[in-house]
């Protein structure tokens, strides 16, 4: 049937809203759809379900009682016994986890949701079962993990032996995330970009064997922060330049 007028001229909108259907997991408007008693309530209880889920959090308790669940059925129960910690504030770059193979400690960020964690507890117990940055052995184990049907959520779940192997680290892939550390903070320093980059990346365990095996990273970084500064520089002469002509533009109205 060949839609009338009016309903061609409510197909944009009602395409825009679709998105909205889709996340309240409900069948997507169609021309002459209304909102129904049932439709309304199947639509508010899949919101307040959506919000309780993400608010189920884990506490050091369950993190730790779930270690000993994934160490035996995952891992053969092989790995050592590690301390779980769930703490405020691991780094401001948005660390959610960190494991410290040294001290036995595994740290989880406060406020992860339930789903969430599991999948983050598995990533820091891959990192205690190899050796401890994001090469071909950690993710042979992610792999392995995902296998058996481990619950990995978001990019653990797509680990791919194709990703960077965490063993050279390249001048392109160095400069792209200090760019991006730099974009989110301006006053980063050298020793916390190369600290983001290993925790978030691989490479080397320590910033001083870091800048030793890769002298060009003070010279990457010192580039991109100048130009970062230039940058800024240019956008407030443009801002203040903006102001002084809306300025003369009323004076002008007003004289």
């Amino acid at each position: 049937m060949k839609p009338t007028g009016k309903q061609v001229g409510n197909l944009g909108g009602l395409q825009r809203q679709n998105w909205l259907w889709s996340w309240l997991r409900l069948p997507a408007r169609t021309p002459g759809a209304r909102w129904t008693p049932n439709r309304f309530r199947d639509a508010l209880w899949n919101f307040t379900s959506t919000l309780e889920k993400a608010s189920k959090q884990m506490d050091g308790r369950q993190l730790r009682k779930l270690f000993q669940e994934f160490n035996q059925r995952y891992f053969g129960g092989r790995l050592p016994a590690y301390r779980i910690r769930v703490v405020d504030h691991i780094s401001w770059l948005g660390t959610e986890g960190r494991c410290l193979k040294k001290r036995k400690l595994i740290q989880v960020q406060r406020a992860i949701p339930e789903d969430r964690a599991a999948s983050l507890l598995l990533h820091e117990m891959t990192h205690a079962a190899t050796n401890g940055d994001h090469g071909m052995p950690w993710k042979r184990e992610m792999i392995r993990l995902r296998e058996a049907g481990a619950p990995l959520d978001g990019p653990d779940a797509t680990v791919s032996l194709d990703d960077w192997d965490g063993v050279r680290v390249s001048q392109a892939h160095f400069r792209g995330a200090v760019q991006d550390v730099l974009g989110d903070c301006p006053e980063c320093t050298l020793s916390q970009a190369i600290r983001h980059f290993i925790s978030t990346y691989g490479g080397p365990e320590t910033i001083s064997l870091f800048l030793k095996r890769y002298p060009w990273a003070r010279d990457v970084y010192r580039r991109l922060k100048r130009e970062r500064t230039e940058y800024a520089a240019k956008v407030r002469l443009w801002q203040q330049e903006s102001v002084s002509v809306h300025a003369h533009g009323a004076t002008v109205k007003s004289g």
